[in-house]
């Protein structure tokens, strides 16, 4: 049944979504499309999608309903609530740390909360990956990206 929620939840807010899309001034464009076609385009594969998705989900649930079989809960577990609070974490110290360091402690985190054991793996992955994202979004993307605070900062210069 939380399945099915999220997936009404998931429906509602992209109604929303395609709402403020339509709101966006297209009064001086040449544009057919306009500057909002992209983003409705989008938005309506997501909801085809989400829908799609609702139908098996509830298929799925009906048939198990009427098996007679009871939809137990989850229970929550270490790991779960390991990574909420890493992500917390790194949306914290992003600010002082840039996004480099920080991603990397991110990754290093995650990595051991779920159970990877080598050090080795652990550091290269996080590494390479912090790296890949920052060289993609930072040059290629041009996306501003948090850069620290003192030392960090001019190290971050350096870098992207």
């Amino acid at each position: 049944m939380g399945e099915i929620l999220f997936h009404l939840f998931i429906a509602c807010g992209l109604g929303i979504f395609y709402v403020e899309a339509t709101n966006i001034n297209t009064t001086r464009m040449t544009d057919v499309i306009g500057a909002a076609g992209f983003p409705k385009a989008i938005i309506l594969l997501a909801l085809v999608l989400t829908l799609l998705s609702l139908y098996i989900t509830f298929k799925k649930y009906m048939e198990n309903y009427d098996k007679g079989e009871k939809q137990s809960v989850h229970s929550l577990n270490v790991q779960f609530f390991g990574i909420i609070i890493a992500v917390v974490a790194f949306i914290i110290i992003t600010s002082f740390l840039g996004f480099v360091f920080s991603a990397i402690l991110l990754m290093i985190s995650i990595m051991f909360i779920l159970g990877q054991k080598s050090i080795k793996k652990v550091f290269f992955i996080s590494l390479v990956t912090s790296m890949t994202f920052t060289l993609v979004f930072g040059k290629l993307l041009h996306v501003p990206l948090p850069r620290g605070i003192s030392f960090i900062k001019e190290l971050s210069f350096l870098i992207y």
